[in-house]
């Protein structure tokens, strides 16, 4: 297969590809500068994936004890996405669908600033 098409890219990303990218985003979020972070997937039963994240103080060496699969079940979903109403989430891999959701974070932003 040609991988260079000018009107399409691929990507395979691996599992740590995928956390990197969730940490480099979580980062800045929380703004903290130097900081200790714990991530890992969680599948459930029902084949659902998804990311836990931990982050603390550098200094502070008690995310390493923290276990991820019991947060999971402490905490609410808390990213951009999932706290959507769910009519904005009808076909994530559909761009219309995406762009229909980039549009109402933004309006969200607006409205109570960013989170």
């Amino acid at each position: 297969m040609n991988m260079k098409k000018k009107s399409q890219a691929y990507f395979k990303l691996s599992a740590d590809d995928v956390l990197s990218i969730v940490n480099n985003y979580l980062e800045e979020k929380i703004s903290w500068g130097a900081y200790n972070s714990k991530l890992s997937f969680i599948l459930d039963d029902d084949k659902d994936i998804r990311v836990i994240a931990a982050y603390g103080d550098i200094n502070d060496q008690s995310i390493d004890t923290i276990n991820l699969e019991e947060l999971d079940k402490e905490i609410d979903f808390n990213g951009e996405v999932s706290t959507l109403p769910d009519s904005s989430l009808l076909k994530p891999q559909d761009f219309q669908t995406r762009e229909k959701v980039r549009k109402r974070i933004e309006e969200l932003k607006k409205d109570i600033g960013d989170f």
